[in-house]
């Protein structure tokens, strides 16, 4: 009986020790719930689950405990889940993480800065934030989990960083009309802007290597899209329902071996394949499909270091604006794929306006001659 009795007791005892243990690992700072990750020096805490919350969320960049001061280095998963009244919140400099649902379904979230201090969000961590209108993304980011900002339609435009070398996260954004990709990005994912049917326009820069399946699938406001000679690899489906393509430019000789259903519902655009390949892309899996396909000198198409400019908008209907990065004393020719100069002007400035009213739907070679040399871009006119 006294050793049933002892028994008790101590059980009783390494509960209550137990309970100690959590409550010291677990504590509330300003409404704000904390969770112990290292209790010895340095010491660090997450912001841990809360069960309720709203208002602003004022996440402080160190936080006492008793005796112990901490410094708060991380967002924990799932640490506001589906809070719709949580209307802002502010990160702190010491955060390098935000982790997976951390934010999720907070469509109270009207605009978010993240400081530089983080390298990487979480999977889903901003998902069905969909009154998000606007998201700075620094530089010290360097990982987005998959659907990070999963169906954020308020997005309208969004920068990468240059730090990130691989994209996702950004399905059913279809209130993005436009996005940069930096030079860093070697990757883009699975998915990464699947359902984004907002995005007007995308350049893919040279330093990609691989796009993964649905990548851009039902994209349909694309009008154009150009496949850079560092592409490798197109996964199924990647522009899949890109049914407002007009025009597919590739920069191959060889077809690349694609997925199936590629471009499938976008067939109708026309495909632009280097001269000399055009029999190699009607004999290719899934190249084959486009109804038309037309060479042209892709080679005479690269930009060159002499004289860089841009051309807005791109594609073009009634006129184009020719911006150069310093001014030129020269002259700026539109040229159709058969070589004829369709028009010439005189540029002594680095802004220069042309008309394209009467030009055909098609591509065409901007080529602009001047004391520092020839450089020349593609334009395609609807």
């Amino acid at each position: 009986m006294k050793k049933q009795f002892h028994k008790k007791i101590v059980s009783f005892a390494l509960l209550l020790l137990s309970i100690t243990f959590v409550n010291a690992q677990n504590f509330t700072v300003n409404g704000i719930n904390y969770k112990v990750i290292s209790s010895t020096v340095p010491y660090t805490v997450e912001v841990a689950v809360h069960t309720q919350f709203t208002g602003n969320a004022l996440i402080a960049s160190t936080v006492s405990n008793g005796a112990l001061t901490y410094s708060v280095t991380s967002i924990g998963d799932s640490a506001f889940w589906y809070f719709p009244g949580l209307t802002s919140v502010t990160i702190p400099t010491s955060v390098t993480s935000i982790g997976d649902y951390a934010f999720f379904a907070c469509n109270g979230l009207t605009s978010l800065t993240i400081p530089n201090s983080v390298t990487s969000i979480g999977i889903n961590a901003f998902a069905f934030c969909n009154r998000l209108t606007s998201v700075t993304i620094p530089n010290s980011v360097t990982s987005i989990g998959e659907g990070a900002f999963y169906n954020c339609y308020g997005l309208t435009s969004v920068t990468i960083p240059t730090s990130v070398t691989s994209i996702r996260g950004f399905e059913n954004c279809y209130g993005l009309t436009s996005v940069t990709i930096p030079t860093s990005v070697t990757s883009i994912e699975s998915n990464a802007f699947n359902g984004c049917s907002g995005l007007t326009s995308v350049t893919i820069p040279s330093s990609v290597t691989s796009i993964g399946y649905y990548a851009f699938a039902f994209c349909n406001r694309l009008t154009s899209v150009t496949i850079p000679t560092s592409v490798t690899s197109i996964g199924k489906s990647a522009f899949t329902g890109c049914t407002g393509l007009t025009s597919v430019t590739v920069n191959q000789s060889y077809p690349l071996l694609i997925g199936l259903k590629t471009f499938d519902y976008a067939y109708t655009a026309i495909l632009y394949v280097p001269t000399g390949s055009l029999v190699k892309y009607r004999a290719a899996q899934e190249w084959k499909k486009f109804t038309k396909i037309l060479e042209i000198p892709v080679n005479g198409l690269q930009d060159d270091s002499i004289s860089h400019f841009s051309i807005s908008p791109n594609p073009a209907t009634d006129n184009v604006t020719i911006t150069l990065t310093e001014s030129v004393a020269g002259t700026v020719s539109i040229i159709d794929l058969a070589g004829s100069v369709l028009v010439t002007k005189s540029i002594s400035e680095t802004s220069t306006n042309i008309s394209t009213a009467n030009l055909v739907s098609g591509v065409y070679v901007v080529k602009i001659e001047s004391t520092k040399g020839v450089s020349v871009k593609k334009l395609v006119v609807e």
